[in-house]
């Protein structure tokens, strides 16, 4: 992955240029991941930090990685920031709060915004990487690599008093790579790397976001947002997944 993107790269590229390669490289490679971008379709929501409604984009990516042999599905809604140097070795770049409070605390929507996403889209979920960090940062060697971290696993140093005031110090954790269990259904889930090679094999792995095959409404959501704006033919794999995995939610297999 890493090679593709930066055989792509140009020094003036912006985040909006790096996400858009990098998702272009891996809808070219992978025909088990389907990408929507979602950069811009703000949506609204409530925080709590400064008791008010507030309006965000819900990220920049929609990644829906897939396994039909697995019978499987996992959906992480993926923001980006450019670093423009290397992030090592503290970790720490600059955010928006509200984004990352949108992504962290998962809260449920006041308002769905234009592509009309369900208010528990991020609450429902029980894998906390269902909102997470994408950092691209120029590293050691020159080249541009990708900081991947759950946004639950970051943190800040402080929060802000007033919605005017949102751009805030956000760190990576210190502890070490690690694919740990996260719920119930025993959901894998890693949590956060430097490298953009290791983030495309987790995601690959079905390591990173919502466990969707035990979400009947999301399953049905994805398949009529599907069904609604693109040509089913060419996503037939992931369409027949779907619908197997609701057929076997309910006859209560799930």
């Amino acid at each position: 992955m890493k090679i593709e993107l930066n055989a792509r790269w140009i020094k003036g590229d912006s985040e909006i240029h790096l996400f858009r390669k990098m998702s272009d490289v891996l809808k070219i490679t992978y025909d088990t991941l389907f990408i929507q971008e979602t950069h811009q379709r703000r949506i609204s929501y409530h925080s709590e930090t400064i008791n008010r409604a507030a309006s965000r984009e819900l990220s920049d990516l929609w990644i829906i990685a897939y396994s039909p042999r697995q019978k499987r599905i996992r959906t992480p809604f993926l923001q980006a920031k450019y670093h423009r140097k290397n992030i090592l070795p503290d970790g720490i770049f600059k955010g928006d709060y509200f984004q990352y409070e949108l992504l962290s605390q998962r809260p449920e929507l006041l308002d769905g915004g234009t592509l009309n996403f369900p208010i528990n889209v991020l609450s429902k979920s029980c894998c906390d990487s269902v909102g997470s960090y994408g950092i691209f940062y120029i590293d050691d060697y020159d080249s541009i690599n990708f900081a991947y971290c759950s946004a639950s696993q970051l943190t800040l140093t402080d929060k802000p008093t007033t919605y005017g005031q949102f751009s805030v110090n956000l760190s990576f954790p210190t502890v070490q790579q690690s694919v740990s269990e996260c719920c119930f259904f025993r959901c894998s889930e890693f949590n956060y790397t430097y490298d953009i090679d290791i983030f495309t094999d987790h995601l690959l792995q079905l390591n990173i976001g919502e466990e969707l095959c035990h979400n009947s409404e999301g399953l049905l959501f994805l398949k009529n947002f599907i069904t609604r704006n693109f040509n089913t033919v060419d996503l037939t794999q992931l369409v027949n997944l779907i619908n197997n995995l609701r057929d076997r939610n309910n006859n209560g297999d799930g």
